[in-house]
């Protein structure tokens, strides 16, 4: 699939992800699975009938619990993927210095 490559942008709430789809079947399902926690999976079918997957790599800080959203406008998909909060991320020991 000659495609450009997705853009993430860091947000301070949460990922975005831009992934271009072309010739999509608007008629038809896109469906977006999280997978492992680790990756976003992508598949949806062409007006060719042809059915078109890609894989996302997800930041670490990812909440995979809370709702993921996506829109699709202009080609692209759009998806938004919420962070978990800097307290969950963020875990700190204590060190004993002896």
């Amino acid at each position: 699939m000659a495609t450009k490559p997705s853009t993430l942008l860091h947000g301070t709430n949460s990922y975005i992800f831009t992934v271009e789809a072309l010739n999509l079947d608007v008629s038809e399902e896109i469906k977006v699975d999280v997978e492992d926690d680790k990756e976003l999976e992508i598949t949806y079918l062409t007006r060719y009938g042809r059915s078109l997957s890609k894989r996302l790599k997800l930041p670490q800080d990812a909440n995979t619990d809370a709702a993921i959203s996506a829109v699709y406008l202009n080609n692209e998909l759009v998806i938004s993927v919420k962070r978990l909060n800097r307290s969950n991320a963020l875990k700190r020991i204590e060190i004993k210095i002896i």
